[in-house]
């Protein structure tokens, strides 16, 4: 397949998913030159971005089901890495046992669970989802990233479900956006 058909499929896709109106983006862009990590830039910065993406997806079920009336449950999906699948296991053990720094995890049900992205779609559509992200904050490209930017997740007050962990100060569309 050729560069302009794979840009026709990708731009077919992200409108797919910018139009599902029940599904709801999270994602966390880190600044690694903003970030203090004393155990490690790279482990801390995915450790740091991970537990953001929880606390989140924590605070969307808590709030959706109190406006429906029901108590729901989420479950987390990833792509499999056996080392990273272990460090987030454990993880999200603590955070069940103890809570993340900022809330308690009573709506997530287990661990994340581990797939192989090549057997599943909704993984794949995950990651054009970090694509397109991806590229709006390394390239500036906008193209995928307005097609797939209503899906982020936004209470009365902004958009909450895309944050850009920078130097404060930051005009990117994300920052101006968030609450």
């Amino acid at each position: 397949m050729g560069k302009s058909k794979r840009l026709s499929l990708l731009r077919r896709l992200a409108d797919i998913i910018g139009n599902w109106s029940d599904a709801r983006l999270f994602a966390e862009v880190v600044d690694k030159s903003h970030v203090y990590a004393p155990a490690g830039p790279s482990w801390y910065t995915f450790e740091y971005a991970f537990t953001e993406i929880v606390q989140r997806f924590e605070y969307f079920l808590r709030h959706k089901g109190r406006a429906s009336g029901e108590s729901l449950s989420g479950l987390l999906i990833q792509d499999n890495n056996e080392t990273m699948s272990k460090k987030l296991t454990s993880l999200m053990r603590k955070f069940h046992k103890d809570g993340t720094k900022w809330t308690d995890i009573d709506h997530i049900i287990e661990t994340p669970l581990f797939v192989d992205s090549q057997l599943t779609s909704m993984v794949q559509m995950a990651d054009l989802c970090g694509y397109a992200i991806r590229r709006f904050f390394e390239n500036g490209e906008t193209d995928l990233f307005d097609r797939i930017y209503p899906r982020a997740d936004r209470t009365a007050r902004g958009m909450v479900g895309i944050r850009h962990f920078s130097p404060s100060g930051c005009k990117c569309r994300i920052c101006t956006d968030h609450t």
